[in-house]
């Protein structure tokens, strides 16, 4: 199930730093750099969430806009599939899980 338009394109990228959100005290800023610049990424603070219980294990996570805003998904060699709340996708992130970020996000400036 494919829940991202099929024409993104993904930019591998790497996680540089994480710290306080600047717009929410509540929130963590995870900061990317990918080959063709960096993105932020501000999402609530793991800690401040509920444990999400484990599903099927993610390998690859790609970060795209969806429906409901920047979103973090499973990401195989079919695509984009369903997307992850982010209290699994944070922990799974900050453990060095391979990230792809949209490449529309970083060319239109637009942090989540």
């Amino acid at each position: 199930m494919t829940t991202v338009s099929t024409s993104d394109s993904f930019l591998p990228a790497s996680l540089e730093s994480t710290g306080p959100c600047p717009a929410r005290a509540d929130y963590l800023e995870l900061r990317f750099a990918t080959s063709v610049g960096r993105w932020t990424w501000c999402v609530p603070h793991p800690d401040n969430e509920p444990p999400y219980p484990d599903e099927e294990p993610v390998d690859r996570l790609a970060i795209a806009m969806g429906r409901y805003g920047i979103q973090a998904y499973r990401h195989t060699d079919s695509g984009t599939g369903t997307a992850l709340p982010s209290a699994a996708a944070i922990p799974l992130i900050l453990d060095g899980t391979p990230v792809q970020v949209a490449l529309r996000l970083i060319e239109s400036g637009r942090s989540g």
